[in-house]
């Protein structure tokens, strides 16, 4: 039997995390519980091309890497000049966006276009939005078939027009696992819902997720226990899931679940190293 913590991820991830993720102890395996397909429609270029022509001031938001990658296909698959035309039109735009992979992903496909609001889930950014907003600004929320509904009503409560971009569908993708494990990392709602359609999690594995409203899905279907980092990115949650095992981080309990308070590296280090020679 392998001495390494056992961690299913519902989604892709780096493969230098994971390589490293191994040498500090945990094997990784990677299993997609949900499948995005963009949707490669002309109106959607349109759309934005209205927008650029009409000379608004446009801010557009984003609260998942998945828009971000679908508008570029879409795009490039719809539109003459493909990407460049994106960000030639969009040149004069902002942006919104969620941190962490969100973040990373617009940063990539929109080098040079400012981002004034950033949020760790989709009310901070809400809030963010209407804190930088000015009158006049055309807000367009790009998102998925399976958007959250947060950050729409709490922008449309305060009487400002959102408007809609839907890039792409989300399926679930869900597999029925014969496999225990010691943790599961959940991004999303979706992933989720997914898993739990064909899975119920055995006593004493626990639930990692990247805020709160995908804690708030879990808790749906199981008791569990649950860990979450509030800022949404890979590296924070695979921190959230060492530092747990290894009992190196302190962690705050609210509402039934653990939050990461972050931790001193040279400690973790000095931990798994300590962790490792037990194994021997």
């Amino acid at each position: 039997m392998s001495d390494l913590f056992h961690i299913l991820s519902t989604r892709k991830l780096n493969s230098s995390a994971i390589r490293q993720a191994r040498d500090e102890g945990f094997e990784i395996c990677e299993k997609e519980f949900i499948r995005i397909q963009p949707k490669l429609d002309k109106k959607i270029v349109e759309g934005f091309e209205n927008l650029g022509a009409a000379g608004k001031n446009v801010l557009m938001i984003f609260t998942s890497a998945n828009a971000v990658y679908a508008l570029a296909e879409i795009f490039e698959s719809c539109a003459g000049g493909g990407r460049q035309r994106l960000v030639d039109l969009t040149g004069e735009w902002k942006i919104a966006c969620l941190a962490g992979r969100t973040a990373a992903a617009v940063r990539e496909l929109f080098p040079r276009i400012s981002i004034p609001a950033l949020g760790n889930d989709a009310t901070g950014l809400a809030h963010e939005i209407l804190r930088v907003c000015e009158p006049g600004t055309e807000l367009v929320f790009c998102c998925g078939s399976q958007r959250r509904s947060e950050l729409p009503e709490l922008i449309g409560h305060r009487g400002w027009h959102l408007h809609e971009m839907v890039l792409y569908e989300t399926h679930s993708g869900a597999v029925k696992l014969d496999e225990i494990f010691d943790g599961i990392i959940f991004f999303s709602p979706s992933a989720v819902h997914s898993f739990f359609s064909l899975n119920e999690l055995p006593a004493g594995t626990v639930c990692f997720a990247i805020g709160d409203t995908t804690a708030s899905a879990i808790r749906r279907h199981t008791g569990a226990r649950i860990v979450v980092s509030r800022e949404a990115s890979q590296e924070k949650i695979l921190k959230a899931v060492k530092s747990f095992f290894l009992k190196n981080d302190e962690f705050k309990k609210e509402d039934g679940c653990f939050y990461c308070l972050g931790g001193d590296s040279a400690i973790f280090s000095t931990v798994v190293l300590f962790f490792n020679f037990l194994k021997c």
